[in-house]
C-alpha cells in the first residue's frame, strides 16, 4: 500500500448519503476508523486494476469496516459497513 498524504474529498456523495440513512455513518464519520491504533487492514484485492483494501476499526463508538482505495496518494473510501463476526475476531486479537 502507497502512503497517504489525506483523504480524497471526491468521493461518491449519494453513496455516502445512502450509507448514512441505512447504516448510520457517512463516509465522512468513517475516517475516524484510520484514527483507532487498534485498527486491522485486511488483504487487499484488485479490481479494474486498482488495489482495494479493508480496514476494521472503531469509530462512533462501533466497530465498522472501510472499503478503501489509495489514489493519487489520498485515501478514497467507497464503502462502509458493520464489522462481520470474522473481523471483530481479528481486531480483538
Amino acid at each position: 500500500m502507497g502512503s497517504c498524504q489525506g483523504f480524497d474529498g471526491n468521493f461518491d456523495r449519494q453513496k455516502s448519503l445512502w450509507t448514512k440513512k441505512i447504516r448510520g455513518i457517512d463516509f465522512l464519520e468513517a475516517r475516524e476508523v484510520f484514527n483507532d491504533s487498534n485498527e486491522t487492514i485486511g488483504p487487499g484485492t484488485v479490481t479494474d486494476g486498482e488495489e482495494r483494501w479493508l480496514r476494521v476499526g472503531m469509530a462512533k463508538g462501533k466497530l465498522w469496516t472501510v472499503g478503501y482505495t489509495i489514489r493519487h496518494g489520498l485515501i478514497r473510501i467507497f464503502m462502509v459497513r458493520s464489522a462481520r463476526d470474522e473481523e471483530k475476531e481479528v481486531y480483538d486479537g
